[in-house]
């Protein structure tokens, strides 16, 4: 039987639906959120750039947003700033989340966890890096008792850190930055909730200098990632630290202007330059 364009049209609308379809599908792969301050314009949804269509939620207005680096600066000058991943999940016992941040603040807050209900009255907590009072890093789960590890070296420096908690099982790792990670040896506890940014209950856990309590965590925070059934490698943190160097530890900027313009740029550790209509550019 002869076909018909409409039939002929149809045929290639379902098969190139289908490519579509598998594409997006293929593009959701063992990271499921990621989370990047530069893809940022406005509103309260964060859009994830994982591929896997897993949106997060930004709480208490939109937090500012500067550039270089592209970041988001929660809690300085407001408070109950927070985002967090809209989608629940089901007890998370692997996992991998990666963070990165800066903060001048050691006043034992949440910097990024897993909580069974949003706001500030959560009820069940773990899975979480915070900043201990002695400007530490720490990750912990909880299995009827707090069991956390901590960083060798302080993090409360105003310096941009790579902050990454791995889980499988029974066995946690904490890295910082490309140090060699410290083990953690608990499985967490089994409730259904979702991955948060930013503050805020620590009841019932400690750092080095005692019991810790509530409160926003202070800082910036740019790229962050979240890997669903996944314990990354330590392979995958030094490549996610060196993805991000030229960013946050190395950041550049260049000049292009035309004749009779000029411009005034700012780089991430705040050296200026503009540049005039005469050519000539000035550092302060």
């Amino acid at each position: 039987m002869k076909k018909t364009p409409a039939v002929i049209a149809g045929v290639f609308l379902l098969f190139t639906t289908y490519i579509t379809i598998q594409s997006v599908q293929a593009a959701c792969g063992t990271l499921s959120a990621l989370y990047d301050p530069a893809t940022y314009t406005s509103g309260t949804t964060l859009n994830d750039q994982s591929g896997c269509s897993s949106n997060g939620t930004l709480i208490a207005g939109t937090p500012v947003k500067t550039a270089l680096p592209a970041r988001f600066v929660l809690n300085q000058g407001s408070t109950g700033q927070y985002f967090y991943q809209s989608a629940s999940v089901a007890n998370p016992t692997t996992y991998s989340i990666a963070i990165w941040f800066r903060t001048t603040s050691a006043s034992g807050t949440k910097l990024m966890g897993f909580v069974q209900n949003i706001g500030t009255t959560e009820t069940s907590y773990d899975r979480h890096l915070f900043i201990g009072r002695d400007g530490k890093l720490f990750y912990g789960v909880y299995n009827g008792n707090a069991i956390t590890v901590a960083s060798t070296a302080t993090v409360n420096d105003g310096k941009w850190h790579l902050a990454v908690a791995t889980q499988s099982g029974s066995t946690g790792k904490l890295y910082l930055d490309t140090a060699t990670a410290v083990t953690l040896t608990a499985i967490p506890q089994s409730y259904t909730g979702y991955w948060k940014v930013g503050g805020y209950v620590l009841t019932g856990w400690s750092d080095n200098t005692g019991a810790l309590s509530t409160g926003d965590w202070v800082g910036d925070v740019g790229k962050t990632y979240i890997y669903n059934a996944t314990q990354i490698s330590a392979a995958d943190v030094t490549a996610l630290y060196e993805a991000g160097r030229s960013t946050y530890i190395s950041p550049t900027a260049s000049i292009s202007l035309s004749s009779g313009t000029s411009a005034v740029y700012r780089s991430a550790t705040n050296l200026q330059f503009t540049s005039g209509i005469d050519g000539k550019v000035t550092f302060f």
